[in-house]
């Protein structure tokens, strides 16, 4: 057994014992289908079908034909359908205005997608998924199922994780290459990502913290403290240094909320504060072309793209089509939000997002708003050297987009964290009439 197998067994474990201690309260188990089945197709089925089922079928991706790509968001897409048929069933379709607000970003890309400049799939998927986000009804997702969901899909990838790292673990770990090499000689990664190191255990660090603000959200320090620990190990196991880096973001405002309930919403605009300068970092730093990684070059050669055409941009697949990602093996994107939605969808699609996010933010309950900003600033903290926040289009990690709109962001029912009590789910009361 390696220290990166030690890692993953006990990342697993410790995420276990988190949901079985924060197990909810007066929901049946019925309520909870829908909102934690929607969060576990939304963060924890991509990355099962890449460890396990994919490579089952596939050699690559490449070989799937696109399949692969519509097997890990087609259940996000089902759930989102199945959101607008319930609430047009019901009578009760209302509407997200966050998710329109980003939705008006879609015209613009079937531009680009009707002149070839972009992937078809990934644009209807983002439509089809964004716009059953759109078009929702009743009951409302609470922050509670939602918050339950996240930690059943941390639980259940480092559970899985955990198997093929025990009995199997050539398929999950391999040798690291020098630049992910931390305390282990090891990273979290699978044959069937084409040989790229760490190319899909970087999207797990990644999905794991975009997990875990909300996951962490309303239960006792000892929970917070065992799940947290459990995606730090796994994440050095996968090898993300950014995602280490939006840990501590992730798992800090949280603690905060819990130790301190009154300074909550000040750590977290903190946070924001902070995290929004350093995604902005291309914008200052004196970087060099191999500085971050050879992201210096991506960035450099972002910015002469956003030079030529500002306002709209050259479209959502203009950086893997024009081949600009061959400046290294496995490159998807500028590696930095703001250069990569410029280029995407340019400083109007930028204003449409900020828009789009502000709006959330600022129409949030008092109980739901700090939760959402400690959300956003792990997304903008993650954001400095990737890019995960592309609502156009989805990319690497619709979680990313899609999951601070699932829960109701007005629940103004939501219970401070000391009113929070572990029981087990409760019943569903005996409605048959007494003879």
């Amino acid at each position: 057994m390696t220290i990166a197998q030690y890692f993953l067994i006990a990342a697993a474990l410790l995420a276990a014992g988190a949901v079985y201690l924060s197990r909810p309260r007066g929901y049946r188990l019925t309520e909870l289908v829908f909102p934690v089945g929607f969060v576990l197709a939304l963060g924890a089925w991509p990355m099962i079908s890449g460890f396990i089922v994919a490579p089952l079928i596939w050699d690559s991706p490449s070989a799937s034909g696109g399949l692969f790509a519509t097997m890990q968001v087609l259940p996000t897409a089902a759930f989102a359908g199945w959101a607008f048929v319930r609430a047009l069933v019901n009578g009760k379709l209302t509407l997200n205005l966050t998710a329109l607000i980003l939705a008006t970003l879609l015209p613009v890309v079937g531009v680009f997608v009707a002149t070839g400049d972009a992937s078809i799939f990934y644009f209807a998927a983002a439509t089809v998924v964004l716009l059953g986000v759109v078009l929702h009804g009743e009951p409302k997702i609470t922050l509670d199922q939602v918050a339950l969901g996240c930690r059943l899909s941390i639980a259940t990838m480092l559970v899985c994780f955990a198997v093929l790292a025990t009995f199997w673990p050539s398929s999950v770990l391999l040798p690291c290459p020098t630049f992910k090499c931390s305390i282990l000689n090891q990273v979290l990664t699978v044959q069937f990502t084409s040989g790229n190191y760490g190319g899909i255990g970087n999207l797990v660090g990644i999905f794991l913290v975009l997990l875990l603000p909300f996951a962490l959200a309303r239960i006792d320090v000892k929970c917070i403290l065992l799940l947290a620990s459990s995606v730090l190990l796994a994440g050095v196991v996968a090898g993300s240094r950014t995602a280490l880096i939006a840990f501590v973001i992730a798992a800090v405002v949280p603690l905060a909320a819990r130790l301190r309930p009154s300074i909550h919403v000040v750590v977290a605009w903190c946070a924001f504060a902070g995290a929004l300068i350093f995604s902005m970092l291309p914008l200052y730093y004196p970087y060099r072309g191999t500085s971050f990684t050879l992201r210096g070059y991506l960035w450099d050669r972002a910015k002469q793209l956003i030079t030529e055409n500002p306002i709209v941009g050259h479209g959502p697949g203009f950086w893997r089509s024009q081949g600009d990602s061959a400046v290294f093996q496995a490159n998807y994107s500028a590696h930095n939000i703001w250069l990569d939605v410029a280029v995407s969808v340019g400083l109007l699609g930028i204003a449409v997002i900020v828009i789009a996010v502000g709006y959330h933010i600022a129409h949030a309950s008092q109980a739901m708003k700090p939760y959402l900003v400690g959300y956003y600033a792990t997304v903008l903290a993650l954001c400095a050297f990737e890019s995960v926040y592309v609502p156009y289009y989805l990319g690497i990690a619709p979680i990313a987009a899609l999951l601070p709109l699932l829960a109701d962001y007005r629940d103004s029912t939501t219970a401070s964290p000391e009113e929070v009590t572990l029981t087990e789910f409760q019943p569903a009361p005996d409605m048959r009439p007494s003879v």
